[in-house]
């Protein structure tokens, strides 16, 4: 939706970011990928013409932008969460003080102007804060998402995709010969840069494939809507089942299932992922599997935040943070948590392996730092890109708050 009147978007993130580690060490948010697009990107497409700010806690300021305001309305949207096109403009329509409910909680809070609003964003925020400023407003019951835990995002990426479809057109060119489409040509939506080789199949008979710009589907890849190809990706004899978001510059092979891969990762061998989210820099070596469901099909049990969490579904599979690597062969358990620039071979890995560990099955130590920015860097520099100062510095503070986790599982020796 356009709009004529200028929008101050204020994306805040509240006390609740550290329950989405280890995908939120190195960003806020906002910028988890859901569907086609992060929260941030989603409110951006909603909203036009907006000045977005955003609000975080004074530990997390280095995530934090604070524009001049313009003139017009204020629109408070949590971070974590989802929220439709639909229920996006009837906030926006409301009249007067207005605020979308969702999951017990308020998801965006639309104010008639920015007055107080300055003095307000010199703190933390606050819940009790936004309460009070919510008082009187029209409450619009809606089907927003605020995504407390990983496995939510991951469960609720294929009814994203299907919603950020709508931001995508349909492809009018022909399908290649030798290439096939199963389903509707109105859910294909690939654009005219993107290659599909011969001996690929397409089927959108479940929802719809979104395919972007210098993407190339090479044979015999099989993708499976809703499912969501981002720019430059190489899909090398993949089978994408369905639910599969991949972000920009991604190298996938082997089978994936209901899995967030965010930009620059590679999984470019066989191997099963399953109801997972990667984080990016991501490299799974071949024949790396995840478990993503029990054998007794019990509930699934993960470490989120310091304590153990019954995710409450059957199925859940890893959590990969961001510049980790496996070796081939690696076996991952169901619900396992790997924290940033760790380095796994061999397997089964532990269930909870801290940020810059360094090992094999119950053989875990430290990662160096040194060498984990080294490598990093080596990384990027394939892809012509240069690593931020601002992630330097934030991966130096992780490994300072994650030296005691490493030291119960290793001793702290380092490697």
């Amino acid at each position: 939706m356009v709009i004529s009147q200028m929008h101050n978007i204020i994306l805040y993130e509240d006390h609740l970011y550290p329950e989405l580690y280890p995908l939120t060490y190195l960003r806020p948010v906002w910028d988890l990928k859901c569907g086609a697009f992060s929260l941030k990107q989603r409110m951006e497409k909603g909203v036009k013409p907006a000045i977005v700010h955003q609000w975080t806690s004074r530990e997390r300021i280095a995530f934090s932008a604070s524009p001049a305001f313009g003139q017009g309305p204020v629109v408070l949207v949590n971070g974590r969460a989802f929220i439709s096109q639909k229920d996006l403009s009837a906030l926006l329509k409301a009249k007067g003080k207005a605020a979308v409910t969702g999951d017990g909680f308020i998801a965006a809070l639309k104010l008639d102007d920015a007055s107080g609003i300055g003095k307000i964003l010199s703190s933390d925020p606050d819940e009790s804060l936004l309460l009070k400023l919510a008082e009187g407003a029209r409450r619009i019951s809606s089907s927003a998402k605020l995504f407390r835990h990983l496995w939510e995002v991951v469960e609720h990426n294929g009814p994203a995709i299907e919603h950020d479809a709508g931001y995508f057109k349909s492809s009018s060119l022909p399908m290649s010969k030798g290439s096939y489409l199963l389903g509707k040509r109105s859910d294909l939506k690939s654009s005219a840069k993107a290659v599909i080789e011969p001996g690929s199949v397409i089927d959108t008979r479940q929802g719809p494939v979104i395919i972007e710009a210098g993407a190339v589907i090479r044979p015999f890849s099989r993708i499976d809507g809703p499912c969501y190809i981002g720019p430059d990706c190489l899909i090398d004899g993949a089978k994408l089942r369905p639910g599969v978001s991949a972000g920009r510059g991604c190298k996938l092979a082997g089978e994936i299932e209901a899995t967030v891969i965010l930009d620059f990762s590679n999984k470019h061998h066989d191997g099963f992922l399953g109801h997972s989210y990667l984080g990016s820099w991501v490299n799974l070596g071949a024949q790396t599997c995840n478990s993503d469901l029990k054998n007794n099909y019990g509930n699934i049990i993960v470490w989120a935040n310091d304590k153990h969490i019954d995710s409450g579904r059957i199925k859940a599979g890893c959590f990969i943070g961001d510049h980790s690597k496996t070796a081939i062969g690696t076996m991952i358990n169901t619900g396992t948590v790997v924290g940033i620039g760790c380095n796994i071979f061999g397997g089964p890995v532990k269930k909870y392996l801290p940020s810059f560990s360094w090992g094999c099955s119950d053989l875990f130590h430290d990662h160096k730092l040194e060498k984990v920015l080294a490598t990093c860097r080596m990384v990027m520099a394939r892809r012509k890109m240069e690593m931020p100062e601002r992630d330097v510095e934030l991966m130096k503070k992780i490994f300072e708050a994650t030296a005691r986790d490493r030291e119960n599982i290793s001793g702290g020796k380092q490697r």
